[in-house]
């Protein structure tokens, strides 16, 4: 998908300038996924992103692998978000250009076998970030009501809290959920 807008170029009074400032943003991907054998499927997406202001822009090709296996009530999962080049090179006297930043996540949840219950965790590394571990679980007491709890961050500063609700009846549905986080 694409999007594109000019913008009419003011001067330092506000007044028309002539020229316009155009920007446009474009993201095309490709996907495929592979079955692996009786438990373990993967996948690879190709984007290119790209991102244009006047004259000065920025192209990238990524790469998204991911793999995920299950056994029984056991499902786990990984996946890296984001290989590839540097959108735009260093600049003179950098030694950094600009990234889409690397991500890793690994995950797993487990389905209680006698109840309608599953337990999930999941770790999120990404480029120049502290990781984040998050755990959650999920019970249906009833076939048309859930409720989910959850928890993600490992220390005081990232620590979030969320909880959520769900009414299905058929092939509808309803799903609140409600989370915490830091402001600022």
């Amino acid at each position: 998908s694409s999007l594109s807008a000019n913008v009419p170029g003011v001067d330092e009074y506000g007044d028309a300038s002539g020229t316009n400032l155009g920007r446009s943003v474009g993201v095309y991907a490709a996907m495929v996924s592979l079955k692996l054998g009786e438990y373990v499927q993967s996948g690879i997406l190709i984007k290119d992103s790209n991102d244009k202001v006047v004259n000065d822009g920025v192209n990238a090709v990524g790469i998204d692998v991911g793999l995920i296996g299950r056994i029984s009530g056991l499902r786990a999962g990984l996946a890296i978000r984001n290989l590839g080049p540097q959108m735009r090179p260093p600049a003179p006297g950098s030694d950094r250009g600009e990234t889409m930043p690397m991500e890793i996540r690994a995950g797993a949840a487990y389905k209680l076998s006698k109840a309608d219950a599953v337990m999930a965790a999941e770790y999120i590394s990404a480029q120049n970030r502290d990781g984040r571990l998050g755990v959650g679980f999920e019970y249906w007491p009833a076939a048309l009501f859930g409720l989910r709890a959850g928890m993600s961050g490992v220390n005081q500063y990232q620590r979030q809290f969320s909880f959520g609700l769900s009414v299905s009846y058929r092939r509808m549905g309803i799903d609140y959920a409600f989370a915490t986080h830091q402001l600022g």
